[in-house]
């Protein structure tokens, strides 16, 4: 019984394996249930998090918030406030947790989502925080809608790849970026990327998509999980009155602009949207899981087998592989053989 711990900011290298942070004898509180890891989804808010860029609200703890595995006790009178969840069954969950890389967790009954029958534990572990976090950015940061073009930063990437699919379903015109020929394979393949550019080989990427996007009136939105590197050049592609929506760090955060960048190219909307906003509501997170869950089951959303699988005990190599952006679709880490998920 072990987790990977964090117990100073840093590299890859203060990530450590020590033991569980609790005891998985000692009684459950109420309103908690002790799940036995399956699988560890690993994003990038794991590296803010470890480089201290995010804070935790204590050191030591345990890496990774997504995970997935099977209920194995529930928490002191948790049967009758929770019914629809029992010991034995099959759970994902992306927060409110005692953290996902170990052998077990603590988990909130409140945070745990049921996984449906046909959906394996690494599924389940790879789409729910990235298929939540695609959800409310077509969705609710700027609703796609039929006809939109749509620009895709890092469209082989994991939270990429839903988000195309996303906007595919819902009528869009997606233009993918990637920086090479086998990520852009799987753009179109998987993430049905209408257009695909690569900005590592083309310095004038941000041209082309722009020359692309022209006949059908321009690129209405653009969702950046990239930052540092691609964020300026996006902005440019953007019609008049278009979004800029920036998500994610993947290349460092995005440098201080002036507003009046945005009156420049056109009277420009820029967000910097969390997932943790978009889930505050009543009911609101379990919608979004529940229609990502229906569009996985119709066939919408195809969730790509090209994920990196890692031993928990090689949890470095797997940041490394992240951080070096050398993956296409999602990082895991499994506890047990792959061939059980």
């Amino acid at each position: 019984m072990s987790a990977i711990l964090v117990k100073e900011y840093g590299g890859v290298e203060k990530l450590e394996e020590g033991p569980l942070p609790f005891s998985v004898d000692a009684p459950i509180a109420a309103g908690y249930a002790l799940v036995e890891i399956k699988v560890a989804g690993l994003n990038f808010i794991d590296v803010y998090y470890r480089t201290g860029l995010y804070k935790k609200p204590q050191l030591p703890y345990v890496t990774c918030d997504e995970g997935s595995g099977v209920i194995l006790k529930l928490g002191e009178s948790s049967s009758s406030t929770s019914s629809l969840l029992r010991v034995g069954d099959r759970v994902a969950f992306f927060r409110g947790s005692s953290g996902a890389a170990a052998t077990h967790a603590l988990v909130k009954l409140e945070d745990l989502y049921p996984i449906p029958s046909e959906m394996s534990f690494q599924d389940a572990a790879a789409v729910l925080l990235q298929g939540a976090t695609a959800h409310y950015l077509t969705r609710s940061s700027y609703a796609v809608k039929r006809g939109d073009v749509v620009l895709v930063q890092a469209a082989a990437g994991g939270t990429g790849l839903l988000i195309s699919q996303i906007c595919h379903t819902l009528g869009a015109i997606v233009i993918g970026t990637c920086s090479s020929e086998d990520k852009a394979k799987i753009a179109r393949s998987v993430g049905k990327a209408d257009h695909v550019v690569n900005y590592t080989s083309n310095e004038n990427w941000a041209a082309e998509v722009k020359s692309i996007a022209a006949p059908y009136g321009g690129v209405a939105v653009v969702y950046d999980g990239v930052g540092k590197s691609t964020f300026l050049q996006g902005l440019t592609t953007l019609k008049p009155r278009g979004h800029m929506i920036t998500f994610g760090n993947a290349s460092g955060p995005v440098d201080p602009i002036s507003p009046l960048l945005l009156t420049q190219h056109g009277s420009l909307t820029l967000q910097r949207p969390t997932l943790k906003d978009y889930s505050a509501a009543g009911g609101e997170i379990e919608e979004r899981v529940r229609e990502l869950f229906g569009w996985i089951a119709s066939g919408d959303i195809v969730l790509t087998s090209s994920n990196a699988v890692f031993p928990l005990s090689d949890v470095r190599s797997a940041f490394a592989a992240l951080e070096g952006r050398q993956t296409t679709g999602k990082v895991v880490l499994t506890t047990t053989p792959t061939s059980t998920l």
